[in-house]
Parts: C-alpha cells; structure tokens; sequence
C-alpha cells in the first residue's frame, strides 16, 4: 500500500510542518489524531500482509526535496524488493 502524505497534516518531523500558532490546542489533538490514525491504519494493513510505503509531501516538496526521479526510483526499488515497509523522506527529515 502506497500513502502520500501531506507533512502539515500529518504532523511530519521536517522542515515543512509548523503548528499554527492560533488555536493550537485544536490543532495539536487534530493532528495527533491524524498520527493516531496512521499507526492504526498502518497495524491493520500489516496484520493482514500488507507493505506499507509512506511517501512524505518533503520528498517532493521544498528546499530539501529529493525530486521526483529520485522518488520515483525510490518506489520502484521498494516495490521490486518485495519485503518491508520504508518511508521516502526529504533530505533533512532523513536524519531525524
């Protein structure tokens, strides 16, 4: 299985996520909840087999972006693997 997921609203550890600095009690719960439902998803879909790739909004997205070749080779290397799930970050998210 195959997310992309945006980095504000899944509250990603990169250069491209900010909490908004009004309402932020709502917006902290939203977007723990986002991440809650992502480990969620992410146990029910490997209970039953499922691999899961995780391609974040930083990889193609802002100054530390990988690019779209890069990504794309990234994914076709995961999908002929055939085992793990991996996480395509963009290049300052990569080390946290």
């Amino acid at each position: 299985m195959i997310f992309v997921h945006g980095c504000f609203w899944h509250g990603h550890d990169c250069p491209l996520f900010k909490l908004p600095s009004t309402r932020r009690d709502f917006w902290k719960a939203k977007l723990e909840r986002n991440r809650e439902r992502d480990r969620e998803v992410t146990a029910i879909l490997e209970s039953t087999g499922w691999r899961i790739l995780n391609v974040w909004e930083c990889a193609l997205k802002g100054k530390e972006k990988l690019g779209i070749r890069m990504v794309a080779d990234l994914v076709d290397q995961w999908l002929r693997e055939g085992e793990g799930n991996m996480d395509v970050r963009g290049a300052a998210s990569a080390d946290r």
